[in-house]
């Protein structure tokens, strides 16, 4: 199965991205900082990463950034 891992520092928007991705038949992990989401990609290997620009710690371009230091993974 696919795996999409969502990114994102809200909550209720994690939930709702997370609920639109399941329903298109796709499994999901969530994470909600950048560097859980770095570490969440180290470990469970996603197809796909979503990834909110605005976040607190980490912006989605760093995420981005060091995600392309160990992996190929897609982001979006």
């Amino acid at each position: 199965m696919t795996v999409i891992l969502v990114v994102d520092d809200n909550p209720q928007m994690a939930e709702i991205i997370q609920e639109m991705v399941q329903i298109a038949g796709y499994e999901t992990e969530v994470a909600f900082s950048g560097l859980e989401g770095l570490d969440k990609a180290r470990d469970g290997t996603p197809d796909l990463i979503l990834v909110d620009l605005m976040m607190p710690d980490m912006d989605g371009w760093e995420v981005y950034h060091k995600l392309r230091e160990f992996s190929t993974i897609p982001v979006i």
